[in-house]
């Protein structure tokens, strides 16, 4: 196994298929997007910066349902979409 990646255990990630590998900062990335997402906070974020689902939906390159079911706790962000969503709400909440 290369240094900086590790396998998950299949309980890490209950529901889905276990990411193999995944790197560090990836799993950072996924997990904040999913904390945000849960607490509420990304809507929040997205609201304050007067963007509108479908700008926000565009940037991240999904659909504005899935952005909606993201930020209403119906569905988790998750893989490269997760981090551009992380990311992408990083730079809005320092842009304040």
């Amino acid at each position: 196994m290369q240094p900086g990646f590790f396998t998950l255990p299949r309980w890490a990630w209950p529901g889905e298929a276990c990411p193999v590998p995944m790197d560090l900062p990836a799993l950072v990335h996924v997990r904040g997007a999913r904390h945000l997402a849960d607490s509420g906070m990304a809507k929040a974020i997205r609201l304050d910066s007067n963007l509108a689902l479908a700008e926000v939906a565009a940037a991240l390159n999904v659909s504005a349902t899935t952005l909606y079911r993201w930020e209403e706790g119906i569905c988790r962000p998750r893989g490269e979409a997760a981090i551009r969503y992380y990311k992408l709400l990083c730079r809005l909440q320092e842009s304040k």
